[in-house]
């Protein structure tokens, strides 16, 4: 059967321009090869449109698709599940293209362009990413549109617009559904990050390891406060805290990984937090300072994989699956693989572990037996210089400033002895070589201290006022305990890059290097963007919070804007209402656009002689012809059906015959008004 006679030729241009278009979104997170078949295949139909190639023969196609399965299966060690399954349905895509030649392949390979479109949202989520493929919707529709139409050679147009007209129609239902129908757990889940590594923090910490983060542009989190921003020097976003150190790596201690109650740990902040208000502190305190600096912000975390949750110091969170660590730090109960949102308070002025434990000071006073001896005897040296702690705190600090330490994003790597290559040798370290070389130092010094790895900082959108923290505001910083504070955060970076901590990462870098130089497409690398930047930012902040975010509890509280008390009976009725609503809303358009609809003159023509007739007592049953009306007024009025008549017999002729010249049909419609004044 050949293909033009079977469907309309502008179908397959349709088609293949939607295969284009629906691949795009799955491009970076296929394999090369894929993308190179998929193309082929694409080429390879467009080649059989121009008829300048064959369909693949039987035993092409059986070769074809026993190199997909192969191919797959190589790639992901599987052919179901997530990743497997959409690479499947691409090919499957791809082929069935490649092959079609009748009507009900084209009814199957748009079918399959719907499937391709819902697939692509299990990578991306984003506003824009959502706005992208609902167009792409769109042209799929159209292309339905023009399989059903008559045959043509050009690319129809009209049947675009049908397509998205049909899916503009389909939007208010879509709302409607979206916002009333249970928001009910899912069925299955399919996780396709579960296999790899995420960019991001980590339950370890090494040379490099938060350094390579500078060269990533994704988004760890937003945090909009309630009330004013605490200064940047204070926004600490603490993560993990690691207290093992085996000589190269620092990992988070076991005992550290357990969770306490919140009371259990800190109870002047739960109890007193409690039953005291920041205005009850205010009025108690004479000197007009607050003894608490509290702040109450909520955060929208990104998909992780991590159970970690970002926090300023000393935090809690009332939330039943968030749970306090007992070095201060909070984590999920489950891992982060999707948009997260939670409520946090920290006081940021409250001491922590006045008494430290047998345990914690064991723990974070343990350092290597072998290993960087260059930095153990330094550190005994300074201690014997020191009468107190703070004293020889200060010299291990000042200690980086006078000797010429080189704050950079490329520091040397370094072999067994890292601690002693740094502080001897090469001088040149990120955040993460300060910490560690100071954490040693104090440790070795007999003062406990510990590392804790976050984030530092943010950029502000002014559009939603919130703060936004990406992958490359990663930092670490130190924590020291004395018997009089308490643990107390240090962050040696400052006494070498002071502009780190005051102005961001940005400013504190040497010339010639700059955070993102590996990605010239990172839209934050050019300051000419950054309104547009921060507007699309915003934008896809409410479309995480209204329609990612929107879960049980954000419908439970909708719904009690709209109805007060939420019931089944007070659901049932606005549902009822709004039912009738979209009914009446119809039929009143439909009746609107009936009366305003443009006639065809001849029609109008036609329905001024039916409405003059009717004076006459003549009118048309809705079973008559026109032909059959006329045959009827003749039989009773010879007179007047003779002008009936011949009028009749020129509208049919010009209605239902072929179209002549423009200007003989204007000559027969004059005729016809003379007629028209005869009867």
């Amino acid at each position: 059967m050949i293909l033009q006679q079977s469907f309309p030729r502008s179908a397959v241009l349709w088609i293949l321009l939607i295969q284009v278009l629906v691949f795009l979104p799955h491009f970076n997170n296929v394999p090369i090869w894929l993308s190179v078949l998929y193309f082929s295949c694409l080429l390879w139909r467009w080649g059989v449109y121009q008829g300048r190639w064959d369909y693949p023969a039987s035993w092409v196609k059986i070769i074809l698709m026993l190199a997909a399965f192969i191919s797959v299966f190589a790639s992901y060690q599987t052919v179901t599940g997530g990743k497997g399954g959409v690479a499947l349905l691409l090919i499957a895509f791809a082929y069935k293209t490649l092959e079609m030649k009748e009507r009900r392949d084209a009814y199957m390979v748009i079918m399959l362009a719907y499937f391709v479109v819902a697939s692509a949202f299990l990578y991306q989520k984003s506003f824009f990413a959502a706005a992208y493929l609902i167009l792409c919707t769109g042209l799929i529709s159209a292309a339905l549109v023009t399989l059903n139409r008559l045959p043509k050679k050009t690319v129809d147009f009209e049947g675009l617009l049908r397509g998205y007209k049909i899916l503009l129609q389909s939007i208010p239902l879509m709302i409607f559904l979206f916002i009333f129908f249970p928001q009910l757990p899912p069925m299955f889940q399919i996780n396709l990050g579960a296999d790899e590594a995420k960019t991001g923090l980590s339950d370890t910490m090494s040379p490099g390891s938060i350094s390579n983060l500078t060269q990533s542009n994704e988004l760890a989190f937003r945090v909009k406060f309630k009330g004013q921003r605490p200064i940047q020097q204070k926004l600490y976003w603490r993560a993990q805290v690691f207290e093992r150190f085996d000589g190269i790596t620092w990992k988070v201690s076991d005992k550290k990984k357990s969770t306490l109650k919140h009371q259990d740990v800190f109870p002047l902040a739960v109890y007193e937090m409690q039953s005291n208000t920041v205005e009850s502190y205010e009025e108690e305190n004479t000197n007009d300072t607050l003894p608490y600096e509290i702040v109450a912000y909520e955060i929208y975390q990104e998909a992780s994989d991590q159970f970690m949750l970002f926090t300023l110091a000393t935090a809690w969170s009332m939330s039943r699956e968030i749970h306090l660590n007992t070095d201060y730090s909070l984590s999920r109960d489950k891992k982060i693989d999707k948009l997260f949102y939670y409520q946090v308070e920290s006081n940021l002025s409250l001491p922590r572990d006045k008494e430290l434990s047998e345990l914690s000071r064991t723990l974070n006073l343990t350092i290597p037996i072998y290993g960087n001896e260059k930095a153990k005897a330094h550190a005994e040296k300074l201690r014997r210089e020191s009468a107190t702690d703070q004293e020889f705190m200060g010299k291990v600090l000042q200690n980086y400033r006078s000797n010429k330490f080189e704050y950079t994003l490329q520091p040397p790597k370094l072999g067994a002895n890292p601690v002693d290559e740094f502080l001897f040798d090469t001088r040149k370290g990120f955040c993460e070589h300060y910490a560690s070389s100071f954490v040693y130092l104090m440790r070795a010094g007999g003062v406990p201290a510990r590392i804790v790895a976050g984030y530092m900082g943010g950029e502000y959108n002014a559009n939603g006022d919130y703060l936004l923290v990406h992958q490359f505001d990663a930092h670490a910083w130190t924590e020291v305990w004395f018997p009089d504070t308490g643990w107390y955060r240090v962050d040696p970076t400052a006494w070498v890059a002071p502009d780190r901590i005051n102005r961001g990462i940005e400013q504190s870098l040497s010339a010639g290097e700059r955070i993102l130089s590996g990605n010239i497409l990172a839209a934050r690398r050019y300051n000419a963007l950054t309104n547009i930047r921060l507007q699309m930012d915003y934008l896809n902040m409410q479309w995480d919070k209204w329609v990612l975010g929107y879960d049980e509890d954000m419908q439970q509280q909708v719904l009690s804007k709209l109805l007060g008390k939420v019931t089944a009976e007070r659901i049932a009725i606005f549902m009822l209402l709004c039912f009738v609503f979209v009914v009446l809303t119809t039929a009143l358009t439909l009746y609107l656009k009936d009366l305003m609809r443009v006639r065809d003159p001849l029609d109008r023509l036609y329905l001024k002689m039916q409405k003059k007739l009717k004076t006459k007592k003549f009118v048309r049953a809705a079973s008559e012809t026109p032909t059959q009306f006329a045959e009827r007024v003749f039989e009773n009025d010879k007179e007047l059906g003779k002008s009936l008549s011949e009028f009749t017999r020129r509208y049919v002729r010009l209605k239902y015959e072929r179209e002549g010249q423009r200007e003989e049909r204007l000559r027969q419609m004059k005729e016809m008004r003379f007629l028209l004044k005869q009867c």
